[in-house]
């Protein structure tokens, strides 16, 4: 009796696992392997075999008086269980229940001297909030995204002071309501060198139902022997350009604040603050082209 009993729970065991190995095969996700992402065919193959495993399993838990007799009755006992069974797994696989990155928590890691204080994956950009932990200024000069689909990134020039954040706006197109998977790379140099460093992270969250933010860019050029420093509306946003052209995103409604430096100012042209000779302070809402003018 208990060897029946040992070989009735072996046999639905094994065919639930084989169930799912067989249903995942199906689809681009990797059910129970989540590390090493076993070939599709090789999932579909080894579903199978436990499937098969499982029914001889019950075929040996029944008394086998008459072989024909016993594989009537397994049919009349478990076959609508069975069908019932692959039924619900189907419509439960059809709505990505076994997907694992429905039950793993959003996260974003970055590697030391940054820190992700937080951040927000929409429809149209990537936003992060970025912490210098180190003991030193830092020039941000790029941040990229690498996706499965493609990358997106920030092509800007950020100061980050040491214990400060920085809120990076990456324009970026994506599917609402999917899980984003997403590397990131920062290419940043200390205030002392001209040396470019690479910090490397990853993000993981779902693109924001119902939000959008509209994004525009400033694009700062400097002629003549100058820096150009600011602030922005985000606290501890700071602004910073020393190079011929430089390339900012800020969402609508920005509060933006330019300070011209080390020159001789000779004021701005441009979208605005045109002929001005002292700092230029607007509120964007369109994209927005800037020259500071240095003796």
């Amino acid at each position: 009796m208990l060897k029946r009993i040992g070989y009735l729970i072996l046999g639905i065991v094994l065919i639930v696992i084989g169930l799912i190995l067989f249903i995942n095969s199906f689809q681009s996700i990797n059910g129970l392997a989540i590390v090493e992402d076993p070939n599709a065919s090789n999932r579909g193959f080894a579903g199978i075999y436990f499937i098969f495993a499982g029914l001889f399993s019950l075929l040996l838990s029944k008394k086998r008086k008459v072989k024909g007799q016993a594989a009537i009755e397994f049919l009349m006992t478990y076959g609508w269980a069975i069908l019932a069974a692959v039924i619900v797994l189907g419509a439960l696989s059809f709505f990505g229940i076994f997907n694992p990155g429905s039950f793993s928590p959003a996260a974003a890691v970055l590697n030391p001297p940054f820190y992700m204080n937080a951040w927000s994956v929409t429809p149209s950009a990537l936003i992060f909030d970025i912490k210098n932990t180190g003991s030193e200024i830092y020039h941000i000069t790029e941040v990229r995204v690498s996706y499965t689909e493609g990358s997106c990134n920030s092509a800007s020039d950020y100061t980050v002071t040491s214990g400060n954040s920085v809120v990076v706006i990456i324009p970026c197109s994506l599917e609402l309501g999917k899980i984003f998977n997403g590397d990131i790379i920062i290419k940043y140099r200390r205030s002392e060198s001209n040396l470019i460093q690479t910090v490397y992270g990853t993000i993981r969250d779902r693109v924001l139902s119902g939000v959008s933010y509209v994004i525009y860019s400033l694009n700062l050029t400097i002629i003549g022997n100058g820096i150009v420093d600011g602030t922005y509306s985000v606290v501890g946003g700071v602004i910073h350009c020393s190079n011929p052209e430089c390339d900012f995103n800020f969402i609508n409604q920005t509060q933006i604040n330019l300070v011209p430096k080390a020159g001789v100012f000779e004021g701005w042209s441009g979208d605005v603050c045109d002929g001005q000779l002292e700092d230029c302070d607007f509120i964007i809402n369109s994209s927005v082209t800037l020259t500071a003018n240095f003796d």
